[in-house]
């Protein structure tokens, strides 16, 4: 006959078994509640494993309108500066920084902000250090800012002006909230 392996309870009086194992009953409610809590929190644990990858930056996107995107390209000087912003640019760029490389070129760090979606030529946005356009002498840096918004939404906002009398009321609803509660 084999020996009996010992359990972690072979010492135990079965009293006191008896006694532990009822008292975590009590502590749990029934057998199973444990087992729920856990079946019952696996769908949240999922749904906000989800919620993180859809909110996590995706890579090798283009960024949409108003967020930032950064390109690097190498190019032959270091002088180049983006044109000064106007009411109607459509795309604001600045030189985030400028390294020269071993073979004597320059790597540029360019960051943009697209105010409208579409395909543009950062080349289009650069100047000289004597203030003229070099659009013609570098090559077509091309970004693409994608729209927020389908094509076939409509951007505009109904023009409602603010009124003092709408604030009035929601303060008094808050106050009855407040007093009834």
């Amino acid at each position: 006959m084999k020996a009996q392996e010992p359990t972690p309870l072979s010492g135990v009086p079965p009293r006191k078994v008896a006694r532990s194992v009822s008292t975590l009953r009590r502590a749990l409610g029934t057998r199973h509640a444990a087992a729920r809590w856990i079946l019952s929190a696996v769908p949240l644990l999922l749904m906000l494993l989800g919620t993180a990858a859809d909110c996590a930056p995706a890579k090798n996107r283009e960024p949409s309108v108003g967020i930032e995107g950064t390109v690097e390209r190498v190019l032959n000087s270091p002088d180049y500066t983006p044109l000064p912003v106007t009411e109607n640019t459509p795309l604001i760029l600045r030189v985030h920084s400028v390294k020269r490389n071993a073979e004597g070129k320059y790597n540029y760090t360019f960051a943009y902000i697209g105010l409208q979606s579409g395909v543009f030529n950062l080349a289009d946005y650069l100047q000289n250090s004597a203030g003229k356009r070099v659009r013609d002498a570098l090559p077509v840096i091309s970004v693409t800012v994608q729209a927020l918004l389908p094509d076939n939404a409509s951007a505009t906002l109904p023009n409602r002006s603010f009124n003092l009398s709408d604030l009035s009321e929601v303060w008094r609803a808050y106050q009855s909230l407040i007093t009834n509660y």
